[in-house]
């Protein structure tokens, strides 16, 4: 579901790994709540330990809250069970990892891309971000 202001596509140049990534261009917009960049929402197998791991490049990106990975409960976006570091400025590819436990009572995740509100007064967002090789594995 992309944002207003946000051109979302698959890039064939530069990918971390395999053929393409997913490139979200955002155009310098002011926003009032979290911006949901993209997401997708991931079958779950029942268990208490799971690992995310995603690969992530900026180039461009202004204010102090850029784009980070999330995992979250589809039925309940609100219960976060995890998000990545806030990426800034220009970067190469970095990994984004991370280690959660879930409820007995969540069936279905959802990764996504997301962009939280900035609380500085010139809180616009502009520039791009890559997103690729997105894994989800339970131990």
């Amino acid at each position: 579901m992309p944002t207003d202001g946000a051109v979302v596509g698959l890039d064939s140049v530069g990918a971390f790994e395999g053929s393409r990534a997913l490139r979200n261009h955002i155009r310098r917009v002011a926003q009032t709540s979290n911006m949901v960049m993209s997401s997708n929402t991931c079958r779950f197998k029942r268990t208490r330990g799971n690992r995310f791991s995603g690969h992530m490049r900026v180039q461009g990106i202004t204010t102090d809250s850029g784009p980070r990975l999330q995992v979250c409960d589809a039925y309940s976006p609100g219960h976060l069970f995890v998000s990545t570091e806030n990426l800034v400025g220009t970067s190469g590819w970095s990994e984004q990892q991370a280690e959660f436990t879930t409820s007995a009572d969540t069936h279905l995740l959802l990764v996504r891309a997301i962009r939280p509100v900035s609380n500085k007064l010139d809180n616009q967002i502009a520039g791009t971000v890559w997103i690729d090789s997105v894994r989800l594995n339970a131990e």
